[in-house]
């Protein structure tokens, strides 16, 4: 009888470790899972930030171009569910020269985007001179 209580309490040792070992891998599968998933939306979500940061820069020289004379200007381009605030600095790092800076927020993840766009002062052709994503 004691063989039989021995062999017993070693199988039912032998279940819980492994039982406590398939515990912990799912465990782990589903953390990883998890960080994959967050990371690959928190990706996206910078990339898409960017991209509405660029179309704010890109609003901003359409906006040069229309109005021609802009001495500081501040504005918000909505950008289908998102926006990305503008600024237009006149003369700025130098004379006839334009800088832009776009920001845009999504999901928490914010780009930033500086251009420096030259005038001609003759023809009014914009030029695009620098084009830079800023470290925030």
């Amino acid at each position: 009888m004691t063989v039989h209580r021995t062999r017993a309490q070693a199988v039912l040792s032998t279940v819980f470790i492994i039982g406590a070992i398939v515990a912990v891998v799912a465990t782990t599968l589903a953390f990883l899972a998890g960080s994959f998933v967050n990371s690959s939306y928190g990706a996206r979500a910078a990339e898409q930030a960017l991209e509405v940061a660029s179309s704010g820069v890109r609003d901003g020289m359409l906006q040069i171009v229309r109005r021609g004379d802009i001495s500081l200007a501040t504005y918000i381009v909505p950008i289908g569910t998102y926006a990305a605030s503008v600024t237009l600095s006149k003369d700025t790092p130098s004379q006839n020269q334009v800088t832009i800076i776009s920001s845009a927020t999504v999901a928490g993840h914010t780009r930033k985007i500086q251009a420096v766009v030259s005038i001609n002062p003759v023809t009014g052709q914009a030029v695009v001179v620098s084009w830079q994503e800023l470290t925030l």
